[in-house]
């Protein structure tokens, strides 16, 4: 009979061999390259250095959408490659073979997804990612890699803290003016006898924006597979994670799509002020924001200014182009307190 842990164990090893292509950056993808040779070796290197870079960018895509032949097949691949570096090449039998890692230009990419309708890109927001994971299995490197990579096609800037625990998330969130927080944990429980191993995955997962406080996608889930074949298991549970991300694909479309057509109002104190002079000319330079409007000075009290207005599209926007004023900002819901520069 095979011990549950002796089980873990093997799955663990398979896993961490399958995808350590995946953990050797967050950022790059390993793509490969293969042609009959019907020209000259170098006519046949730079062929299949191209099949390489698509089938890069073929991966890469994949990871928000399930048809990436349709992306791939009508762009030229080093547009959207930042950079890339030669593994390994060479002739075997009758082929030619050329293996690339690459760097996507994740923004380009996150545009050309954008304009053909596969998702709604998000403008460089934060977005931090926490893992819990089974005490026996460290799969954060991998998890970190995928979801990575899964975001940054998004256009939003994943951010990993090791040291965070989830009481700690919001709190850090605030801090730092990070806008999302992605969670996932996952827990694996055999049950193995001579003939049969039943294998239950349980997922916890959900992705809130911080600024609205609001959840955008959730989600358990215990999936079962009963097989005794670990690459099965190993299959199944990476199967589990791809859907995952592409329902998180539509949830989150649709929340970057609502937000950036919102009006939210918003209130902005000033303090530490010593003029009238400062209050105007601080009201002068607020009102030359992009997408501001109906703004006006509400209040004078002796310590600080308010002004009221309207502003269309993200809050994170707004205050970029405040912290672009040269203010020094902090963020309370829809309150933005600045000190003067």
């Amino acid at each position: 009979m095979r011990s549950d842990v002796g089980l873990l164990v093997k799955v663990l090893f398979l896993l961490l061999f399958i995808l350590s292509s995946l953990a050797r950056a967050t950022e790059t993808i390993i793509g490969t390259g293969e042609i009959t040779p019907r020209a000259s070796l170098v006519e046949a290197r730079k062929m299949a250095l191209n099949v390489a870079l698509k089938d890069g960018l073929l991966k890469t895509i994949k990871l928000v959408y399930p048809y990436p032949h349709q992306i791939v097949d009508q762009i030229y691949p080093l547009d959207f490659v930042e950079k890339y570096r030669i593994l390994d090449e060479g002739e075997a039998e009758n082929t030619y073979y050329v293996q690339v890692e690459i760097c996507p230009d994740w923004d380009r990419l996150a545009t050309k997804l954008d304009q053909r309708g596969i998702l709604c890109r998000g403008e460089g927001e934060k977005v931090l990612l926490f893992f819990k994971q089974p005490e026996d299995i460290d799969l954060k490197a991998q998890f970190l890699s995928f979801w990575n990579k899964f975001f940054l096609l998004f256009g939003l800037r994943p951010v990993y803290n090791d040291g965070l625990k989830a009481d700690d998330l919001s709190d850090y969130a605030f801090d730092h003016g990070i806008s999302y927080i992605f969670r996932l944990a996952e827990e694996i429980n055999t049950t193995s006898t001579d003939t049969a191993s039943l294998c239950t995955f349980q997922f916890d997962v959900s992705l809130e924006d911080t600024t609205y406080n609001q959840t955008i996608y959730q989600v358990h889930l215990e999936p079962q597979i009963n097989t005794t074949d670990i690459e099965e298991i190993l299959s199944f549970s990476l199967n589990q994670l791809q859907q995952m991300a592409y329902d998180i694909v539509s949830s989150l479309s649709s929340w970057l799509e609502k937000k950036k057509e919102k009006v939210i109002s918003v209130q902005v104190v000033l303090k530490n002020i010593s003029s009238y002079k400062e209050i105007f000319d601080t009201w002068d330079k607020l009102k030359q924001i992009r997408g501001i409007s109906d703004f006006y000075l509400r209040e004078i009290t002796p310590k600080q200014a308010v002004y009221v207005g309207r502003f269309r599209g993200l809050m994170p926007d707004l205050v970029d182009q405040i912290a672009g004023l040269g203010f020094a900002i902090k963020l309370r819901d829809h309150t933005v307190e600045i000190n003067r520069p």
